[in-house]
C-alpha cells in the first residue's frame, strides 16, 4: 500500500516517548562519533546523557507524579553519569566515548524493555 501506512504499521506499539528516545540517542550518537564541537552537540548529547537512563526508568515504571519523575530522571542521570566513568576509570579502561556508548546502550536496551513490557501511550 502506500509507504506511509506501511511505516505506521511497523511502528505499531510504540509509544511516542520511546520513539523519542532512539531519536534523541542516534542523533546524540551521530554527535559524538564525528566528535562534532558545536553548541548544538552539547545542547543535544549533555542532556542525553543526564536524562536519558532516567526517562526511561520513569516509562517503565510508569510514574505519574510529575515530582517524582523529575526526582528519578535527574537522580537516574547523575548516578549513570558517575557511575559509569568510575568503573571505565576504575578497570583503566577511561574513554568518554566508550561511557557515552555504554550510556546509549543502556539507553537502547531500556526502550527494547518498554516494548517488550508493553508500555505504550496512554489514549
Amino acid at each position: 500500500m502506500v509507504g506511509g501506512f506501511r511505516a505506521a504499521r511497523t511502528l505499531e506499539g510504540w509509544s511516542t516517548a520511546a520513539l523519542a528516545l532512539v531519536v534523541w540517542c542516534v542523533v546524540s550518537a551521530v554527535f559524538v562519533i564525528f566528535q562534532a564541537a558545536t553548541p548544538v552537540a552539547a545542547v543535544v548529547v549533555v542532556p542525553f546523557v543526564l536524562l536519558g537512563p532516567g526517562l526511561v526508568v520513569v516509562l517503565l515504571f510508569r510514574l505519574r507524579d510529575v515530582a517524582t519523575a523529575a526526582t528519578v530522571v535527574i537522580l537516574t542521570g547523575i548516578a549513570t553519569g558517575v557511575l559509569i566513568p568510575a568503573i571505565l576509570l576504575y578497570a583503566g579502561a577511561w574513554s568518554p566515548r566508550g561511557a557515552f556508548a555504554i550510556t546509549a546502550a543502556l539507553v537502547l536496551a531500556g526502550v527494547a524493555g518498554l516494548r517488550k513490557a508493553g508500555v505504550k501511550d496512554r489514549r
